[in-house]
């Protein structure tokens, strides 16, 4: 695919759907990621999950 090591992506709406999946496909490809969404729930969710299965890095 491509290479987002060292990049930051801001993704919206990531409590669900289409924001939620690209969420996931940023962060297998190592991008630092900013999760934004209307309900804080679902995000923290989401962020427990990718540190889970050890795709997004500690900073």
């Amino acid at each position: 695919m491509f290479n987002l090591k060292n990049q930051v992506a801001v993704i919206t709406g990531a409590s669900s759907g289409l924001g939620m999946q690209m969420a996931r496909c940023f962060a297998k490809q190592r991008a630092d990621l900013v999760i934004l969404a209307r309900r804080v729930e679902l995000p923290e969710e989401l962020k427990k999950e990718l540190e889970s299965d050890g795709v997004r890095r500690k900073l």
